[in-house]
C-alpha cells in the first residue's frame, strides 16, 4: 500500500485542515489530497490517484457514504477506507452495519480526529 498519498473527504473545510495538519504530524512527507464532495473525489480517483487510504465522511451533501462506496466498488478500488462522522448514529446504529457490507470500511471513528487516532490508524494499514 502506498502510504504517501492520502484522501480526505469532507464538506467541511475545518475539518480538512485538521486532518492535514494531524496526517503532517504523523508524516510530514504525506501528500493528503483534498475533496469537498464525493464527486470530487471521484473525479480524483477517476484521473489515477492512488491514495494509500481515504478518510470519508459519511454525512454529506449531495452523496452520501454509501452512493461513493458503490461507485468505488464499481471501479474496483482497493483503497482501505476509514469512515469519519460527528454523527453517533453512523458509529453504532445499523448504518455502521451497512458500510461494514463493504470490505473496503476498515473502521469508524468519531469527528475530531486526533493525532492518538491518526496513528491508530496508520498502524492497522
Amino acid at each position: 500500500m502506498n502510504k504517501a498519498y492520502i484522501l480526505v473527504i469532507d464538506g467541511n473545510d475545518s475539518d480538512q485542515f485538521l486532518a492535514e495538519r494531524l496526517i503532517k504530524k504523523f508524516d510530514a512527507s504525506i501528500k493528503v489530497f483534498k475533496a469537498l464532495t464525493l464527486q470530487d473525489a471521484l473525479t480524483l480517483l477517476g484521473t489515477g490517484l492512488r491514495p494509500g487510504l481515504i478518510f470519508l465522511d459519511a454525512a454529506m451533501d449531495r452523496m452520501d457514504g454509501y452512493s461513493f462506496l458503490d461507485h468505488y466498488i464499481e471501479k474496483q478500488y482497493d483503497i482501505p477506507v476509514f469512515i469519519v462522522s460527528s454523527f453517533n448514529d453512523f458509529l453504532t446504529g445499523p448504518q455502521k452495519q451497512e458500510y461494514l457490507k463493504h470490505d473496503c470500511v476498515k473502521g469508524f471513528y468519531d469527528k475530531p480526529l486526533h493525532s492518538a487516532l491518526v496513528q491508530e490508524i496508520f498502524g492497522t494499514v
